[in-house]
Parts: C-alpha cells; sequence; structure tokens
C-alpha cells in the first residue's frame, strides 16, 4: 500500500478488494489550511499533487465526503449537464 505522506489523519480505510488506502479529500484540505493555507490554495496544490498523481496499482483513493443529499445534489446536476 502507498501512503500520502502527511495525510494520516485524513485516512478513512483501505479498499479491501485492491487493498489501497482511502483518503477524505476534506480532511487532506483541512489538514492543510490548519497549517497556514486558504481553501483555495489547499485545493489547488492537493488536485496538482496529488489527487491527479498515479502511482501505480497501490495509488490511494482520495473521495469526496457527501451525505445522501449531497449525492442527490451531485447526480441532479451531472444529468443536467
Amino acid at each position: 500500500m502507498i501512503l500520502a505522506f502527511g495525510y494520516d489523519e485524513a485516512i478513512l480505510g483501505v479498499d479491501t478488494e485492491y487493498q489501497r488506502v482511502v483518503y477524505s479529500k476534506q480532511k487532506m484540505v483541512d489538514i492543510l489550511t490548519s497549517d497556514g493555507m486558504s481553501e483555495e490554495e489547499a485545493v489547488e496544490f492537493l488536485e496538482f499533487n496529488t489527487w491527479s498523481a498515479y502511482v501505480g496499482e497501490s495509488t490511494p483513493i482520495f473521495v469526496q465526503d457527501m451525505n445522501i443529499h449531497d449525492i442527490n445534489e451531485w447526480f441532479k446536476n451531472d444529468l443536467e449537464n
């Protein structure tokens, strides 16, 4: 398994089928904002340096935290576009 260095507090668990670590994107942003970055800077940094990186079959999974309302809105907006 590959870990994203510095984001242990953002780990949600493990994908047991492919044995990849699963991270919360929001918790990763929260870690960077607690270190002094703005939320916009943190998202931009993570999108460029972490979330879009592919390091092989063990690349971690980065998920957006959502509840059922968020999921329904996301699907609704996706279908409209």
